[in-house]
């Protein structure tokens, strides 16, 4: 399954500021690019959309919460 989602500020870490405007495409739930939401021009190649245009994200975060949390209920 082919999803991208759409945000309006993205952290990756690659550098120390939030880059503006950001796609986030994943195969699978697998990220396999990000690019500047305006070089995907056909939002129909993907079986899903989530549109967070308005959002800051940090992808990775809530699986690292989820293995936080695992560790503090094994421990």
């Amino acid at each position: 399954m082919r999803k991208v989602i759409l945000c309006k500020q993205l952290f990756t870490a690659e550098t120390e500021f939030a880059q503006d405007n950001m796609a986030i495409v994943l195969d699978d739930n697998v990220i396999t690019d990000v690019v500047r939401a305006d070089e995907i021009k056909d939002l129909s190649g993907f079986d899903e959309v989530l549109d967070l245009s308005d959002k800051f994200v940090l992808p990775g975060l809530y699986e690292l919460i989820g293995e936080v949390e695992d560790l503090v209920k094994t421990a």
